[in-house]
């Protein structure tokens, strides 16, 4: 797979690095390094140079891109209403825009970035975006947005729930969030749920109820890595796998899935177990091919699938 950004990105590695305005590729690898170490030990996230951004974005934004890709393809399709303007808050070097793009191509997209480093990066890769250093949750902030995206940002606020509840009030009628895998991230992104259905949000996905949740819901998506990216990371694979969460909410009703498919499917001889969430809970579901129907639909499904 070819990303939209992929070739502009390492043509800017390039280009910076032959105007010696970055180091060489065993520099670059130091840089990830480091910068893996701080995303784990340091609260404070803020990438400083154009090198630390651009090593971030060789890094990130593959896997940023296709969890977002894969997040906006379940819910666009149930999304009632037109979209003719968006806010990503926290765009960084511009993956959530780009994959938004794809699926949005006439909206105005507007990116919000309070890091320069970052946005600079973003403005070369994502020219199509109107690029804005404001602070949407701490600027004196008016304006509303048909849609509003928010991704890999809100588990680094102090407040997130507060934080999407802002989000949520400058939409005009949908919000998407976007997040990591982690158990503690999954506890955050169901207060946030919450908290959004308590004042009158409507679920979209993933979930098919609305009731109280406490499953570690996330999925998964292949990245393929290009060379550049691969050496960076140190890693021989073609490929990682990135697992993310995320959250859609609408203005108005949506009608919901029945189930969706919560793990890899457990494929046997005869048989195919599927973990779903459904609309009274989770649970397994064991499809036999007797019910040749249902097999042949589960055989065909995937993790983060409607079934």
């Amino acid at each position: 797979m070819i990303y939209p950004f992929q070739q502009d990105l390492e043509n800017l590695y390039y280009t910076l690095k032959s105007d010696n305005n970055l180091s060489g590729l065993r520099g670059l690898k130091q840089t990830a390094s480091d910068l893996s170490n701080k995303y784990i030990h340091d609260k404070n996230k803020d990438l400083r140079t154009i090198e630390q951004s651009l090593t971030y974005a060789l890094c990130r934004m593959p896997a940023t891109y296709s969890a977002c890709y894969k997040s906006f393809q379940v819910v666009t399709p149930k999304i009632n209403t037109e979209i003719k303007t968006i806010f990503d808050f926290g765009a960084g070097t511009g993956a959530t825009s780009i994959a938004i793009h794809q699926f949005f191509e006439q909206a105005q997209i507007t990116s919000f970035e309070t890091q320069k480093t970052q946005s600079d990066i973003g403005k070369k890769l994502a020219p199509f975006c109107d690029w804005s250093s404001k602070n949407i949750l701490t600027d004196t902030f008016n304006q509303t947005a048909d849609l509003v995206v928010s991704a890999y940002v809100l588990n680094e606020l102090s407040n997130p729930v507060e934080s999407a509840l802002k989000l949520w009030n400058i939409s005009k009628s949908t919000l998407i969030l976007i997040d990591n895998a982690m158990p503690k991230t999954s506890e955050m992104m169901q207060k946030i749920r919450q908290e959004l259905i308590n004042n009158g949000a409507y679920m979209i996905a993933p979930c098919p109820r609305t009731n109280l949740c406490t499953e570690w819901c996330h999925f998964a998506v292949r990245v393929e890595r290009s060379k550049l990216h691969k050496a960076l990371k140190n890693a021989s694979a073609p490929f990682e796998d990135e697992k993310f969460t995320f959250l859609a909410f609408s203005k108005t009703p949506v009608e919901l899935p029945q189930n969706r498919i919560l793990r890899h499917p457990q494929i046997s001889s005869g048989k195919i177990t599927l973990s779903l969430c459904t609309n009274s809970g989770t649970e397994n579901r064991i499809i036999t091919k007797s019910n040749k129907e249902n097999y042949k639909s589960a055989k065909k499904s995937s993790w983060g699938d409607e079934f």
